[in-house]
């Protein structure tokens, strides 16, 4: 069957469906999942435009993914020395929001 209110032969259950969060505490979530023995999609990794995130699988097998929020990204490069330039190219930030994140 398909069309909208028709599932597709495989389209849906298991491994389909992905639902995100952000958490300042990366870092933590991951050592409590690792230690409650989740089972994971993939350790943390660091996207192109530079937030970090990991996923895991649900019970039901779908994709649950942690993410930092951004401005986590943006004081996190600031501290290593980026400048607002520097920022902006690689997170595409508008660069007015960058200056608010970091207080200029």
């Amino acid at each position: 069957m398909t069309g909208l209110n028709k599932p597709i032969s495989g389209l849906w259950g298991k491994n389909n469906l992905e639902i995100y969060f952000e958490t300042e505490e990366l870092d933590k979530q991951f050592k409590k999942l690792k230690d409650e023995k989740i089972d994971f999609v993939h350790s943390i990794i660091e996207q192109p435009w530079g937030q970090r995130c990991f996923r895991v699988y649900d019970p039901d097998q779908h994709i649950v993914e942690f993410g930092e929020p951004m401005h986590i990204v943006v004081l996190r490069y600031h501290e290593n020395g980026m400048d607002v330039k520097e920022i902006n190219k690689k997170t595409l930030m508008p660069i007015n929001i960058i200056n608010k994140i970091i207080g200029i």
